[in-house]
């Protein structure tokens, strides 16, 4: 199973949750999946680091199922709160999750918190297994950290998108915190030719897209498609 450093679980000790702020955050890769034309009532698709079940229980209704998983044992129960009454299943761990399927994956937020690159190829390994052999295999991997980048020009960013969308006092909260955080999280970067590798050896191909998923645009997103024949060992 993919390790996890604990920084993902220290973000939400500290964290105060805003809910027109958690909108926000998901609205864009929301509207990107629920975009794509083969996705229907036949589909089954995984929130991989489901948190709260944002982004998963905004695509119930256009797809057969939505399953979401995550580490945090809180996080978990009220993503299975949310989830009461819709065709999804949440998990709490990686090794319960059935393999081949899933015709969607997606992941927002989640690379960077993956122990390195070594965990970022275990769960690409991981998520070839779940995709369906004869499905689409489509991943989606939003809100990549580049290596070149700038904390003060993302956290500008954020501040101008907040102030647009009214929550901006959520987002100043949210920065402070962020950067006297008593668990030194430190959040693992890739750039994009690392990536191609990565997911090429997993048996996928792997396309950026023209602007990430999240209000961070220093940020990237990338699609991966599984290669039919393809998978890793």
């Amino acid at each position: 199973m993919p390790a996890v450093v604990p920084a993902w679980l220290g973000y939400h000790r500290w964290n105060r949750r805003d809910e027109r702020m958690a909108e926000l955050w998901v609205r864009d890769i929301v509207a990107h999946l629920r975009g794509l034309p083969w996705l229907g009532p036949n589909s089954a698709v995984l929130d991989f680091g489901c948190g709260y079940f944002d982004a998963g229980a905004r695509l119930a209704d256009r797809a057969g199922r939505v399953d979401g998983m995550d580490t945090d044992p809180h996080a978990v129960a009220v993503a299975r709160t949310r989830a009461a009454g819709l065709p999804s299943v949440i998990y709490g761990s990686a090794a319960h999750l059935p393999a081949a399927s899933y015709d969607l994956i997606f992941a927002n937020s989640v690379v960077q918190y993956l122990g390195g690159d070594a965990g970022v190829a275990e769960t690409l390994a991981l998520f070839r297994r779940l995709l369906k052999p004869d499905g689409r295999g489509v991943v989606v991997l939003a809100d990549l950290i580049p290596t070149r980048y700038s904390k003060p020009l993302d956290a500008c960013r954020s501040l101008w998108v907040a102030t647009r969308n009214g929550v901006l006092p959520a987002m100043l909260v949210h920065l402070w915190k962020a950067a006297r955080s008593p668990d030194g999280v430190v959040l693992h970067r890739i750039d994009e030719r690392r990536m191609v590798e990565l997911a090429a050896a997993a048996g996928f191909g792997c396309e950026r897209l023209a602007r990430n998923l999240t209000p961070s645009r220093r940020r990237y997103t990338c699609a991966l498609t599984a290669r039919p024949g393809e998978r890793p060992a």
